[in-house]
Order: C-alpha cells, then structure tokens, then sequence
C-alpha cells in the first residue's frame, strides 16, 4: 500500500516530466598549442565530491588517430588544454575550458613495438582517457593566499579570497561567473591573521577552524564557472530559503527501471524520480561511542569579557552563561552520554567547528542514482527533500546535496551512434529525522 502512494506521488511529476534535449559535444584538443584531431568523444564523466574537493574533476574518452595519441601520451607534459562546447542543435549552450593530464601516460617512441609504427599511424584509431579541471583551478590550486584582514570576519573574508579569482568586467565564455553563498550571523574580529604558508585549497578550512564562518560545516565548491560558499549539513535549508531545490521521489528498483522522463521542473523545485541502486552510510554509532554525542570547550570570550555567548542573536545549542560552552543535542538511545572536551582545542574564540562535526554526525549519507540525467540543473549545497516507502509508510527526510557524478557515453558502445545516454549518482546528507509524508 505504502509503495503504491508513493508511486502515486512520483506519477503526477512523471507526467509532466520534460524529456532531455539533444545534446551533442564538441572538443577542441591541444598539446603545446598544437591541434590534436579528435575523431570521437565516447564519454564524459564529472565527478564531484563537494565536501571533499573543491571543483570538479572530468574524465574524456577520446577516440583520436594513433599519431596523435603517441604525440599525447609522451610529449603533454601537463601543456594540454581542451575547450569542450555543448551544442543542443545549431545553438551552443555551455564553453568549458579545462587543461589536464593523460591517464596512463606512456612513451610509445621510446617503447618502440614495432618498426611500421609510421604505417599504422594512418591506419589505427587509439582512445585515450584525459583527466581535466576548470582551467583556473590549474592555477589556483596551490596559490598561497596568507594575509591579515581588519575589522571583519570570516564569512567576509571567504567571499573576499574568492572574489579575487573572478575575472574583471564582464565574465568572457569559459571564465569564473560569480559566487553563491549561504548567509550565517558572523562574529567581528578586529585583526583576522592567515598565515603566508597557507595555499587556496586549505584557507577556508583555516578559516572555519580558527574563526568560525558557518556552524553547520563549510563546503567550498566551483561547479560550471560558479563558486559556491555553503553549509553541508543544514536539514533546515529546505524550508528556509528562497533558493532552487530540490525533491528526490526515491522508487524501488521495479518501479524506476524504466522511466524514460525523471525530471521535473516547477518554479524553483526540482523534481527527481530515482531509484534502483540506492545506498547509505550511517555515522552516528561510531561518533557516539568513540567521539561522545556532545562537546565542552572553553570560551576565550567569555574569559575577556567581551561575550556570554558563542551564537549571539540566536538559540545557541552552547551554553550561554558560563564559562564552558557544551552541547548534547540528541540523545544517543544506546544510553552513551558524553560531551568531552576538544583535544585539539580546549579553549576557542568560536565552537562553530564543534558544532559542525555535531552537526555531521546527526546524519546519514544516502547514495541514489538518477537515469536519464542532465548536468547543470543541480548545485552544490542544494537542499533537499527525500521522499521514499517501506511496508509502514511514506516517509520524507531532508538534508543537502553533498556529491554528484555524472556519465554520459555513446549509445550502443559504437563510435558511429550519435545518441548519448546519461545517469548521475547523487550523494545526499539526511538528517535522521523521519516525517510522515
């Protein structure tokens, strides 16, 4: 009964579903600005763990003349830049720009198999596998970015160490767009210190350690030219933001097998019909009984006199008259009551970091897979609304999207098809907390 309510649920979206436009790529492929011919693309693949990494990383299958492979795979040396245009018909909808390396990279000169190598030059297709990234990550990654920012904080100064790698004027095609970010009530500083040694990949953590930007986690993400600024663990987003989201219609394995249209567009919602291989990963077990279900960690504030609280303005799940500030927000059921106190940091000017980790451990990581997929209508941070069945009821659970990878390959594992199929593996962040859909 439960399963065919929500079957019920997911039909009306079904219906109204919108089928996938046409979509047809074109790559653009050099080595030391030379043009390598490129006969065929079999597949991409995006990958992107949000709270892992900080932009997507692209795998391209290309089928390229023999030639052109040996001058690849023994003469990139990391000089190899794609630009890759998606067309739906006559119209380009997306310019990427990426610079890479080769998977698997050899030395067929050097190798020499063969004496007629020159000969099957003309004659052989060779496919080779290029692993990308946005052309501005290239450069970006390890930047060091130390400095000393006065009267502000750290939600400020995060905007501001992005906002230098926008470009200036108007964004030309391929380039970085703009940034999206959550907002959070920040705490002033007078002096934020980041040191000379530390580089663009690990600067936001050192933020949210030493200065607190966002009590739920942070994830900082470049997804299609856009950086995203946002909080990973937030099972409130849903109902608070004005912002695109999102709503998973999670079906079982017989009924998703074969739904040709899974997406659903209304206003900002975004409705998904998933299903079949589906996964989750539970954490709280292990926090609860190595980590404790709590924290204590002394307030600097507090002992300067300069503040009761650690969250002003808000209902602070720390303590906010004393000297330590703890937190116990969900009973563990197994009975394990602990809120040690941080061993890395006894005493802090912020416990957004403890609370973040707090936070992360009240949720599960579930793992669905959506047919038929589009890359781009999604981002990073995205709330979302999950609704699945078992034999007692319908039941809606919510969270964030935290991983997306996408797959598109030619139809029919043949070069000469000119149709390709894609599917997504989403990896949400739920908060255990069921509802009664």
């Amino acid at each position: 009964m439960s399963f065919g309510r929500l079957q019920q649920m997911a039909n009306g979206h079904i219906a109204n579903a919108r089928g996938l436009p046409a979509i047809d790529y074109g790559i653009f492929l050099t080595i030391h600005g030379a043009p390598v011919t490129v006969l065929k693309m079999l597949s991409i693949i995006h990958t992107g763990h949000f709270t892992r990494d900080i932009c997507l990383l692209t795998h391209l299958t290309l089928a390229i003349p023999y030639s052109h492979m040996r001058m690849i795979t023994s003469s990139a040396e990391g000089d190899l830049k794609v630009k890759l245009l998606l067309r739906r018909g006559q119209k380009i909808a997306g310019v990427f720009n990426y610079r890479g390396i080769v998977i698997n990279n050899r030395d067929h000169n050097a190798e020499s198999p063969t004496m007629f190598l020159s000969q099957s030059d003309e004659k052989s297709i060779a496919l080779v596998t290029l692993e990308l990234m946005d052309e501005s990550m290239w450069f970006l990654r390890n930047r060091q970015v130390g400095g000393i920012y006065h009267e502000t904080d750290g939600l400020t100064v995060a905007r501001s160490i992005l906002a230098d790698t926008l470009p200036e004027g108007v964004a030309a095609e391929g380039q970085l767009k703009g940034i999206e970010y959550d907002e959070e009530e920040q705490q002033a500083y007078r002096d934020i210190v980041i040191p000379d040694s530390e580089d663009f990949l690990s600067v936001f953590d050192y933020l949210q350690n030493h200065y607190g930007v966002y009590s739920k986690g942070i994830g900082v993400f470049q997804y299609l030219q856009r950086w995203y600024l946002y909080r990973p663990w937030d099972s409130l987003k849903f109902n608070n933001t004005t912002k695109p989201k999102l709503v998973i219609y999670n079906l079982p394995r017989e009924q998703a097998a074969h739904i040709d249209r899974t997406t659903d567009i209304a206003g900002n919602v975004i409705y998904l019909i998933c299903g079949g291989d589906t996964s989750s990963l539970e954490y709280r077990d292990q926090a609860a009984l190595n980590q404790g279900t709590g924290y204590r960690v002394g307030s600097v504030r507090v002992l300067d006199g300069r503040s009761s609280s650690f969250t002003p303005g808000d209902i602070s799940m720390t303590t906010p008259d004393k000297f330590v500030a703890q937190a116990d927000p969900a009973a563990y059921p197994g009975g394990v009551v602990n809120a040690p106190i941080d061993p890395d940091k006894h005493f802090s000017d912020t416990d957004k970091p403890q609370r973040s980790k707090l936070e992360m451990s009240l949720g599960t990581i579930v793992q669905t897979t959506w047919n038929r997929s589009t890359h781009g209508i999604l981002y990073p941070g995205m709330p979302v609304k999950y609704v699945f069945a078992n034999e007692y009821g319908v039941y809606t659970r919510y969270g964030t999207l935290v991983g997306e990878v996408f797959q598109s390959a030619v139809d029919g594992q043949t070069m000469a098809s000119g149709r390709y199929n894609t599917q997504s593996q989403l990896s949400l962040w739920l908060k255990d907390e069921k509802f009664t859909a």
